[in-house]
């Protein structure tokens, strides 16, 4: 039953559509929000303008094409782009108070409030993003960079001036073709009639399809309970777009049984990890876009200070070599032979007693470990290169010096916390695989540091350092799992810090040394999960000093 407030938010949206395509009496089969999830007066105006110019057949049919497609909502909001740009062209000079309502709705989009949903949106659909900044930007004659393939298709991406209700869906589906990789015949029929957002991203972009006639039918599955149904789907479904997005699976499906069964329960029980490579299963998989435009972004940054950051490499190689020695030298333990001591001869009269000589006793380069911990959420997403940067500039000074090292990156999505070993400890450091670090998802940094220690061997081990770039500020969609009939808690702010803390502070217990280097100015949360092993950057000048005293102070002391 819809409360008055629901019927009464519809009828002002029906009714804002209606006005632009000056008919009414009918159920428009799209209603548009804002990013904060409200009705938008000027998207929704933007379609009712479109079915005046196209005819309501015509925008119906177009909308119909993916109706069934598992990728509905990303051809809706593509579509509906292009039918925004269209539509303000034609009506503006007739209408000419669309380009106050259209400047208003560029400065929602690029309000600093809307910062975490536009990377939501980022996330979902990175692209669209991508065009949608440019475009709004342009919109308040702002600057917004994008990629050479991103700038070919936002200059080509619109329709023909000449378009009309006889060749719409023919331009439509050439630039979804063409950009989009659009396939009309890929289809999915669900099976349970709830409307609902897949992966639980707040504050997306979205288009409230209103009447989807045949979408819930399938006749092949009378015999399947379909709630069953639904939610194996949806776990399947779940885990597929992981696996598209972040690389196909480390481990084989029985060690990921054993890992989520082990260390996703009590309070992250109802969260998933995933441990992958980040290498795409198929030619097809998202993540290779992702990829691909995050290491083009980080190379760039790298390669425009190239020998600025070089020079850095080899300072901070220079640096953890003299720290390694000045431990090295002062390290010895008496022997019957070697150096004699001085100051312990007269024991050579005591009987029995022939240990004063001093023998040196280091261990090798090689026996130190490293593991180097990149904090993958979205809200260091205008960090991202300088992150990528100093992950490989730290892999580079490493291996000059011989040490072990691996780097790992981390980011929740959905239910799934995932790691991802961009470099393993028997590996080369790879800048193509190093510059592929991408910030997207939520930080749930309790359940990422209790997922690595499965990486750790289970007895106390020695000289392995844990350096890890982050904000130093978890928070996560899903909530704390609390036991009985105590509510879930929210996973951010002093719940996020305190269960981040705790599982810190078990990787210490097992001799794993912690530190950071904190990217935002979060002083207190910093101080409060590494208390003083932490360095915040405020640029790449002093990068190297900061990183060898770290490593001097946890890594190498005794």
């Amino acid at each position: 039953m819809t409360s008055s407030k629901g019927k009464i938010d519809q009828n002002r949206k029906y009714n804002r559509i209606w006005n632009g395509a000056l008919s009414y009496g009918y159920q428009p089969i799209l209603t548009g929000t804002d990013l904060s999830g409200n009705p938008s007066f000027y998207m929704n105006l933007v379609i009712g303008l479109a079915i005046k110019y196209f005819g309501k057949e015509t925008i119906d049919k177009l909308f119909s094409l993916w109706e069934n497609n598992k990728k509905y909502e990303k051809y809706d909001i593509f579509a509906l782009y292009l039918l925004e740009t269209y539509s303000y062209d034609r009506e503006v000079s007739k209408r000419p108070i669309l380009k106050d309502l259209r400047e208003a709705y560029a400065k929602d989009f690029l309000a600093d409030k809307n910062d975490l949903r536009r990377k939501n949106l980022a996330l979902r659909e990175n692209l669209y993003y991508s065009l949608c900044m440019k475009k709004y930007s342009e919109v308040l004659a702002r600057n917004f960079k994008l990629s050479e393939r991103e700038k070919e298709i936002y200059e080509n991406f619109r329709l023909d001036p000449a378009t009309d209700s006889e060749n719409l869906i023919a331009n439509i589906t050439y630039l979804f073709d063409k950009y989009l990789s659009f396939d009309k015949e890929y289809k999915y029929m669900p099976h349970f009639p709830i409307t609902f957002s897949l992966f639980d991203l707040k504050g997306s972009y979205q288009l409230e399809r209103s009447n989807r006639a045949d979408i819930f039918r399938n006749n092949d599955s009378k015999d399947l309970n379909p709630l069953a149904f639904f939610l194996l789907k949806r776990k399947s479904a779940k885990r597929a777009y992981i696996e598209e997005t972040f690389g196909k699976a480390l481990f084989s499906e029985e060690k990921e049984d054993y890992i989520n069964q082990s260390y996703a329960i009590d309070k992250h029980k109802k969260s998933k990890i995933f441990f992958t490579k980040g290498v795409a299963k198929t030619n097809y998989d998202k993540i290779n876009e992702l990829n691909s435009k995050a290491r083009e972004n980080n190379l760039n940054f790298y390669k425009n200070k190239e020998n600025f950051y070089e020079r850095i490499i080899k300072n901070l190689a220079k640096s953890i070599n003299l720290s390694l020695k000045s431990i090295e030298d002062r390290d010895f333990e008496m022997s019957k032979n070697g150096n004699l001591s001085t100051s312990l001869a007269w024991k050579s009269q005591i009987p029995n007693y022939n240990k004063i000589f001093t023998i040196k006793s280091f261990e090798k380069k090689g026996d130190y470990k490293v593991d180097i911990m990149l904090d993958g959420s979205a809200s260091l997403l205008y960090e991202q290169e300088v992150v990528a940067t100093e992950a490989y500039i730290l892999s580079r000074a490493l291996s000059k010096n011989k040490i072990s090292h691996r780097v790992i990156t981390y980011s929740t999505l959905s239910d799934y916390t995932v790691l991802t070993i961009l470099k393993d400890f028997d590996e080369e450091t790879n800048d193509a695989r190093i510059f592929s670090y991408k910030c997207l998802g939520f930080n749930r940094d309790g359940l990422a540091f209790r997922s690595y220690s499965s990486l750790i061997p289970k007895r106390k081990v020695k000289d392995h350092l844990l350096l890890i770039l982050t904000d130093a500020n978890p928070s996560d969609l899903r909530p704390l799992i609390t036991e009985g009939l105590s509510p879930n808690k929210d996973y951010k702010e002093d719940k996020a810090l305190k269960d981040t803390k705790e599982e810190l502070d078990k990787l210490r217990r097992k001799n794993i040394k912690t530190c950071a280097l904190i990217h935002k100015d979060k002083a207190s949360n910093a101080t409060y999960l590494y208390y003083n092993n932490f360095y915040q950057i405020k640029d790449l000048s002093h990068f190297a000093s900061q990183a060898t005293r770290l490593i001097k102070k946890e890594l190498l002391k005794k």
